[in-house]
C-alpha cells in the first residue's frame, strides 16, 4: 500500500477533532493557535484560516471576565489537565458567550508540554433553563407563601366565625326552650308548626357549627406520628357509637387490620365519621350491616369500611368529600354535609389517600391508605 493511501491513527484524530460537537483550540505555549475545528469557527464566528497563526487569547481568555480560563490555561503548561468549569469567552464580533471548558496539555513525543487544547461547548441554553428554573421556584415559593396565608386566614375565619356564631346561638336556643315551656300549649297548629321548625333549624346550627368547629381543629391542628393499631382505633371509634349500633340492631364484623402511623386523634374521628356515615344510610326497614377489614399493599396499610346501605352512585363519588355536600334531602338522611371532609382532611394530613367504591355488600366501600408502621424492617399488622 503507498503512502498516500495509508491513515494513520494521528490522520483520524484530527478528523474527529474536525468533526466533533466541542469547540476545539490547540496553541502552542505562546498561545499561538494552531488548530481550530468547525465547530471552534461557529461558536467564535471566526474562520480557521483566520484564527490559525494568530493569538487566542481575546477570545479563550477575554479581558475583564474570570480568570479561570488562564488559571486552567497555565495548570494545563505544567501538564495537569482541567476539565469541565465555566466561564466566559468571547466572540469575534466582541459579544461573549457562557461556556463549559476544558484544558488539557498537549505533549511532545518525549512527553514535554508543547501547548494546550481547549474544548469548548456553549451553555447558553442551559442558564437559560436554570434561569427559568429559578424564576419558576421563586414564583412557587410566593404562591406558597400566599396560600400558607390564605389557608391561615381560612383557618382563623372558620374557628372564630364558628365560635362566635355559638353565644347568639345559646341566646336563641335558651329563648326558644322558655318560649316552649312557658307558651307552648298558647300556640294554634300553625304556630306549634312554626315553633318546631325554630327548634328544628337551632339544632341543626348547632351541629353544623360544632361540625365547622371540628374541621378547623383539623386544619390547626399539630401532626405527630406515631404508631397506631387500626382496630384498637375502629374499637374506640364503636364504643363511641354504642348507642346508635344498638338502636338499630347494626351488625358489625371486623377482621384483621395494620398498625399504620398517624395521629390517634384524627384518625379516631376519621373512623368514626366513616362508621356512621356507613350506618346512617341504610334504606329505610333495613338492618345496617358493616364490615371493617384491612390489608397491606407496599408501603401502605389500607382500610375497608364496607355496607350493606344504599351506595353511592359513580358520579357523585367526588363530591361526597366536599364541604356541605348532601346527595339526600335532609329529611330522610340527617347531617350537615361536613363528616366526609373532615375524613379526607385527615387523609391528606396523613399523606394517604381515600376512594370509593361498590362494596361487595352491596353498599359503599371506602377504602383509605395510610403510611404503614414498620418495626425491625418489615410491615407489622394488628394479629389480633
Amino acid at each position: 500500500m503507498s503512502a498516500t493511501t495509508t491513515t494513520t491513527a494521528a490522520d483520524l484524530l484530527a478528523q474527529a477533532a474536525q468533526v466533533a460537537a466541542d469547540a476545539i483550540v490547540g496553541e502552542d505555549v505562546d498561545g499561538v493557535v494552531m488548530a481550530w475545528n468547525d465547530a471552534a469557527s461557529r461558536l467564535y464566528g471566526l474562520a480557521a484560516r483566520d484564527a490559525v497563526g494568530s493569538s487566542a487569547e481575546p477570545l479563550l481568555r477575554p479581558d475583564g471576565e474570570s480568570s479561570a480560563p488562564a488559571a486552567a490555561r497555565a495548570r494545563a503548561l505544567t501538564g495537569t489537565r482541567v476539565d469541565a468549569f465555566d466561564s466566559w469567552h468571547a466572540r469575534a464580533d466582541g459579544s461573549r458567550v457562557p461556556v463549559s471548558t476544558s484544558v488539557a496539555p498537549l505533549r511532545r513525543p518525549d512527553g514535554s508540554v508543547c501547548g494546550t487544547a481547549t474544548s469548548a461547548i456553549d451553555i447558553s441554553g442551559r442558564l437559560r433553563l436554570d434561569a427559568d428554573l429559578q424564576d419558576a421556584r421563586r414564583a412557587l415559593e410566593q404562591q406558597n407563601a400566599v396560600l400558607v396565608r390564605s389557608n391561615r386566614d381560612l383557618e382563623q375565619f372558620a374557628y372564630v366565625a364558628s365560635h362566635d356564631l355559638s353565644e347568639p346561638l345559646r341566646v336563641i336556643t335558651g329563648f326558644i326552650t322558655q318560649i316552649e315551656r312557658r307558651y307552648g300549649g298558647s300556640f294554634d297548629e300553625r304556630g306549634e308548626r312554626y315553633l318546631r321548625h325554630i327548634v328544628e333549624g337551632a339544632a341543626r346550627m348547632r351541629a353544623l357549627i360544632d361540625d365547622l368547629l371540628e374541621y378547623s381543629r383539623f386544619l390547626r391542628a399539630d401532626h405527630t406520628r406515631t404508631e397506631v393499631p387500626l382496630r384498637e382505633v375502629v374499637d374506640a371509634a364503636l364504643g363511641r357509637l354504642s348507642a346508635a349500633v344498638q338502636d338499630t340492631g347494626a351488625e358489625v364484623e371486623v377482621g384483621e387490620l395494620p398498625v399504620v402511623l398517624g395521629d390517634r386523634a384524627q384518625l379516631q374521628s376519621m373512623v368514626q365519621n366513616l362508621l356512621s356515615n356507613a350506618l346512617k344510610f341504610t334504606a329505610p326497614g333495613e338492618v345496617p350491616r358493616l364490615r371493617v377489614s384491612g390489608d397491606v399493599a407496599g408501603a401502605s396499610g389500607v382500610l375497608h369500611v364496607d355496607d350493606a346501605g344504599i351506595g353511592i352512585e359513580p358520579e357523585f363519588r367526588d363530591r361526597v368529600f366536599r364541604m356541605f355536600q348532601r346527595l339526600h334531602v335532609r329529611e330522610d338522611y340527617s347531617g350537615t354535609g361536613i363528616g366526609l371532609a373532615v375524613v379526607q382532611q385527615v387523609v391528606e394530613l396523613h399523606d394517604g389517600s381515600i376512594t370509593v367504591e361498590d362494596s361487595p355488600l352491596g353498599g359503599a366501600r371506602f377504602r383509605v391508605a395510610l403510611p404503614l408502621a414498620t418495626t425491625g424492617g418489615g410491615p407489622r399488622g394488628d394479629d389480633r
